[in-house]
Order: C-alpha cells, then sequence, then structure tokens
C-alpha cells in the first residue's frame, strides 16, 4: 500500500489512493495528498517527510476502515506470510482463485489440526475412564455388610 502511496504522488493522482480508503475518509486523504505534493517541491529531505506522512495517513485511514488499530508502517520487505501477497494479486488481476486455493488450503490445515488434538484428548479421556477405580481408603465395605 505505500507504494501505492508514492506512485500516486508520483503521478499526481490521488484517485490511486481512494480504493484504499473508506469513503468517508476521502476528504481527509486529499487534503493530505495536496499538502504532500505541495511539500515535496521543497527538496528531497522534505520530499521523504511528506512522503512518510501521506503514506501513514493513507495506512492509518485504510486500517480504520478495516475496524483495525494503525500500528505504524512495516518496513519494506517485512513478511507477512503468502496469503497477502495473493489478496493483492487476485485485486490487481481480477482474479480470486489463487488466493481462494491459498485459503482454502489454510483452513483445511487448521482444521485437520484441531480435530487431531480433539481425538488425541478425547481419547485420553476415554481411557482415564476405563481403568478400574481402586476404592478410596476408609469406605472399603466389609463382604455381606450392608453398605
Amino acid at each position: 500500500m505505500a507504494t501505492a502511496a508514492v506512485r500516486a504522488l508520483d503521478a499526481g493522482q490521488v484517485n490511486l489512493m481512494l480504493p484504499f480508503a473508506p469513503a468517508g475518509a476521502e476528504p481527509e486523504l486529499r487534503a493530505v495528498f495536496d499538502q504532500a505534493l505541495n511539500v515535496r517541491k521543497h527538496g528531497p529531505d522534505a520530499k521523504a517527510l511528506a512522503d512518510r506522512y501521506f503514506m501513514e495517513t493513507a495506512v492509518r485511514l485504510h486500517r480504520a476502515g478495516e475496524g483495525a488499530p494503525y500500528t505504524g508502517l512495516k518496513p519494506a520487505g517485512t513478511d507477512f506470510g503468502p496469503a497477502i501477497p495473493a489478496a493483492e494479486e487476485a485485486l490487481e488481476t481480477g482474479k480470486p482463485d489463487a488466493v481462494t486455493a491459498l485459503m482454502t488450503e489454510q483452513v483445511g490445515h487448521g482444521i485437520a489440526e484441531k480435530y487431531r488434538e480433539t481425538t488425541a484428548l478425547r481419547s485420553a479421556s476415554k481411557s482415564r475412564l476405563h481403568r478400574p477405580r481402586l476404592p478410596r481408603l476408609g469406605t472399603e465395605s466389609a463382604p455381606n455388610s450392608p453398605s
């Protein structure tokens, strides 16, 4: 998403970022975009600062739209596992088959693992129930005596 933010700034096209933000956040995103474009003109340090400010705002608004907290920008190259790249590819190509297959596989693995854990616990529980039980000390009844 940060790459898309820089692309939008380089192209001068805030519309490239609007799909990432909820509709209610559009005015704030547009205002920050315009500020960033103006500040970028004042040299390389100003450009870097403006880019970061716009990226942080775009990610914060995106996360708020998902109902998730903003936890800051992650370093480039952070490995988020295979799901994020697959989802991004699906969005870019319009073909969700690969991400659907990946998620189906992962859910299947999760179900299988929970099933193994549950059956192991169930077996252990049954084996404890079928052990012969010894009477507790002091509670033994004498043969042929009333209990």
